[in-house]
């Protein structure tokens, strides 16, 4: 036991006796965190310079995001010209999901909800032609409405409501994607079934030309008879004329 350390007698409720050791207070980690309140001085210091220096950024989110929006429309003509593929998809991906990231940041968290919603759309599509640019094109004028109509951090509840249509929407989009996508695998696996069935009869050419043939000409056990009255051909109408002379 240390020698600063001292103890005491104390009773509790039974009125029974016991030791309890008392521990001063120490004074080296008292020092200690005096001497490092300067560095708590310089955390802090260095947070306000973090939010001077997103606050400079916000007042220049007005042409950043212009820039972005140009991006964006650039590559849907792009898309309209030369129909989707697989480095225009990843371009118009990579352009919403840097917009995602940024937008809460500097005062629209909206705009991050209207890119999540894209980015997802532009994922799980699973044949991105499918996906119509005019579809596209809503969610990048929804994004330039809220920036002309929205001051940064006061976002209304038109906001709001733009990004919620914009997801309802995005969500019917996709139902029809799966069911198309299912319908489609239906199709392809009873097409593949008939491919590989076998055929119930295989006759050569050879043997049907045979059953042909079999098929017109008499055989012994058929009964072939005429009727009494059936008339003559010329030549046995001479022939009994003959006989009977």
């Amino acid at each position: 036991m240390s020698a600063s350390n001292k103890i005491s007698k104390t009773e509790n409720e039974l009125g029974e006796e016991s030791e309890v050791i008392i521990i001063p207070p120490n004074d080296e980690l008292k020092n200690k965190a005096i001497i490092d309140g300067s560095s708590a001085n310089a955390y802090n210091r260095a947070i306000k310079a973090a939010e001077e220096a997103i606050e400079q950024l916000s007042s220049e989110f007005g042409s950043w995001i212009n820039m972005e929006l140009e991006r964006l429309l650039e590559t849907v003509a792009l898309i309209r010209k030369e129909g989707w593929n697989e480095e225009l998809k990843d371009q118009l991906f990579t352009i919403t999901h840097d917009l995602k990231g940024q937008a809460t940041t500097l005062g629209y968290p909206t705009i991050t909800e209207i890119c999540d919603t894209l980015c997802n759309l532009i994922e799980n599509m699973h044949r991105i032609e499918r996906l119509s640019l005019n579809v596209v094109e809503i969610f990048v004028t929804s994004i330039k409405t809220i920036i002309d109509q929205c001051e940064r951090n006061q976002e209304n509840h038109k906001a709001t409501a733009i990004s919620l249509g914009l997801r309802q929407m995005a969500i019917k989009i996709l139902q029809q994607e799966n069911e198309t996508h299912n319908q489609s695998i239906a199709a392809s696996e009873e097409t593949e079934t008939m491919e590989n069935a076998p055929s119930d009869i295989d006759i050569s050419e050879q043997d049907a030309t045979e059953m042909e043939i079999s098929a017109i000409e008499p055989t012994a056990s058929d009964d072939i008879s005429f009727d009494e009255n059936e008339d003559l051909s010329s030549d046995e109408v001479a022939e009994e004329k003959s006989e009977a002379v």
